[in-house]
């Protein structure tokens, strides 16, 4: 957070980080100076100075949004898929806080969303009968190869072609008979296969002449690794697209040859050669065709020159309007005095078992039962 920080400031922008707080910034924060606020949720929610500053008149009457960064982590980290397995960060799955402490206030989740995404492309395959060039997504884990493929599948209308699959997977566990049969058909230009969710285990040693264009969902380790990736397309010597789709939180484990690639302002295809050659490469063709950065600097006036390298992602991200239930005051009666017999059934239990020996408690009642006084 504090690069992000940095880069505010730097640009004229107030903010400041509940997590580096000097001297005298705490008491800023409080009377609304900064124009941003970073804050983990265990700062916002663990910390009861903060939680009051967000319900506080003088908060409340300047805060224009509370944004989530990186929410596909929410339930990832805020909770776990087995018993026997504590969530990695628990804090996560209690941010529906938020909502309580800062009511009225407008929301923002930010995401790397598979199916805005990718909805350009089933569009393609739904309208391609069979044959063609072909695409490879490329994933990190079996598991978000498994996630992409099961988002496609969903969204596919025509699922087949000619009664077999468009779509398919590949991975280090998928058996060896179905592979072989991904594979014959993948590397046919007429094969039924147009489209393959895989990890790295398609770059080794395979040779299809008919791709002509990779997708990574999340950057490669390193650029040695992407350039393998990658090098699956255009084998035929045609020209291919290769694009990256990755959020910040994916860069944290990269190696920092691949950081580097990532948010690289200059030529991209010269920083991928450089691994290989001394020597300095110059792009012979259009520069829109050479990369995104290089792109922006082509003047060629051809009629898809502004577009040539841009990713079809569908434009998303409206802020969530906050949503209420209307409640009267009959039904605000009637719902506490059904409360009040569920407490008095279960300070009764408690009781009983308590009696029995069945229960020992060092703590309140009221905590134990999850009830306050009133």
């Amino acid at each position: 957070m504090d690069d992000r920080v940095d880069y505010l400031r730097s640009i004229g922008v107030s903010s400041v980080s509940l997590s580096n707080l000097k001297e005298g910034e705490a008491g800023e924060v409080e009377n609304g100076e900064y124009s941003v606020i970073y804050g983990s949720p265990e700062s916002w929610l663990k910390n009861q100075r903060w939680r009051e500053l967000l319900s506080s008149a003088l908060f409340k009457e300047k805060l224009c949004c509370i944004a989530v960064d990186e929410a596909h982590v929410i339930k990832q980290w805020g909770t776990s898929s087995t018993n026997k397995m504590v969530a990695f960060r628990t804090i996560y799955s209690e941010l529906h806080e938020l909502r309580t402490l800062a009511a009225g206030a407008k929301y923002l989740s930010n995401s790397m969303d598979a199916k805005e995404s990718f909805k350009w492309l089933v569009n393609e395959i739904n309208e391609r009968k069979d044959g063609g060039d072909k695409t490879i997504i490329y994933c990190q884990t079996i598991k978000q190869c498994s996630l992409v493929y099961g988002t496609l599948r969903s969204m596919l209308i025509e699922l087949v072609a000619n009664g077999k699959p468009k779509l398919e997977m590949l991975h280090s566990c998928t058996p060896k008979q179905n592979k072989d049969a991904i594979l014959e058909s993948f590397k046919r230009l007429d094969g039924h296969v147009q489209v393959l969710v895989a990890t790295i285990a398609f770059s080794m040693g395979i040779d299809c002449k008919c791709v002509h264009r990779t997708i990574h969902f999340g950057p490669s380790k390193n650029c040695e690794a992407f350039i393998q990736e990658t090098g699956r397309a255009g084998r035929d010597g045609k020209s291919s697209f290769s694009y990256l789709l990755y959020k910040g939180i994916m860069l944290n484990h990269l190696e920092r040859d691949i950081k580097e690639y990532v948010k690289a302002t200059t030529c991209r295809r010269q920083m991928l050669m450089k691994h290989f050659s001394k020597n300095h490469i110059v792009f012979s063709g259009d520069l829109h065709a050479c990369c995104d950065n290089c792109a922006k600097a082509c003047e060629c006036g051809s009629e898809n020159c502004e577009s040539y390298t841009d990713f079809m992602v569908m434009e998303t991200g409206i802020a969530s309007e906050e949503k209420r239930r209307s409640v009267s005051e009959d039904q605000k009666k009637e719902l506490s005095g059904l409360l009040k017999k569920y407490h008095k059934k279960l300070l009764m239990d408690l009781v009983r078992k308590s009696a029995h020996g069945m229960v020992q408690s060092l703590i309140s009642i009221n905590s134990l039962l999850g009830f306050g006084e009133t």
